[in-house]
């Protein structure tokens, strides 16, 4: 008996120092987002900058974690005060590109009167290029930043609606399922699309507006029933941080 206890007592002690320990958070920059995360155990990280992709070669699945840009109209002004300063740094050429990069949910779903009066002052200063004088981009600046206030009414949904249609390389698809969750304080929005033929290929995708930005976690390759797991596992364990830098620009507005 003793010697059976002894070997029972060893088998558990091995067993206990084999106990692999949780992975530890990792922060990452995803562009205008700062996160924490637990990339999933024996997958690639390839980092991007605005995307960072998690990728299984053998089992051909891969997962990405985006940046898509302005998410509400807070974020759009975000963007056109970011151009403006390089603009007034002189860096008109940088500002303008900018300008012609400009998208988000708000101008994506807006009616097409609403964003042709929103870009009409803007459209007066692209006219004449180069040789558009100071007061006249300044006031474009202004007229488009409080234009942002006439454009489409915010909301996580129209969020997920827009990274499905900028994202999505698979046409005739449809929303599922879709819902609300809270994590870490943060409330994401998580859809799943199907063909809206076969109702077959479930993908899942998931959504935060963070401090005006778009952060989208989502199925590159591979289904629900294949990649549901590890998706649910790296979207559980994302941690949105504040950006000290915005904050502090918010706070100076």
């Amino acid at each position: 008996m003793a010697a059976v206890l002894a070997g029972c007592a060893a088998t558990i002690a091995l067993s206990a120092g084999c106990v692999s320990t949780p992975a530890q958070p990792q922060a990452i920059r995803v562009g205008h987002h700062r996160v924490r995360l637990v990339p999933p155990p024996g997958w690639e990280h390839l980092d991007h900058g605005r995307e960072q992709l998690f990728r299984n070669r053998e089992a051909e699945l891969s997962l990405s974690l985006a940046d898509l840009g302005p998410s509400s109209r807070a974020g759009l002004v975000r963007e056109l005060e970011a151009a403006r300063r390089l603009w007034l740094e002189g860096r008109r050429k940088d500002a303008f590109a900018r300008m012609r990069e400009l998208h988000g949910p708000p101008l994506a779903f807006a009616p097409s009167e609403v964003r042709a009066k929103f870009w009409g002052p803007w459209n007066e200063v692209v006219y004449f290029g180069d040789h558009a004088d100071s007061a006249a981009v300044g006031h474009g600046f202004d007229a488009l930043i409080e234009g942002t206030a006439t454009l489409a009414p915010d909301s996580l949904e129209m969020m997920a609606a827009y990274a499905i249609m900028t994202t999505e390389d698979v046409p005739g698809r449809e929303i599922a399922r879709q819902e609300r969750r809270i994590l870490h304080g943060a409330t994401w929005v998580v859809v799943d699309t199907w063909s809206r033929v076969s109702h077959l290929d479930r993908r899942r995708l998931a959504c935060l507006d963070d401090a005006g930005y778009l952060l989208a976690l989502r199925m590159e390759h591979g289904s629900v029933d294949r990649a549901g797991l590890v998706f649910e596992a790296l979207l559980g364990s994302i941690d949105a941080e504040p950006d000290t830098a915005l904050t502090l620009s918010a706070a100076t507005r």
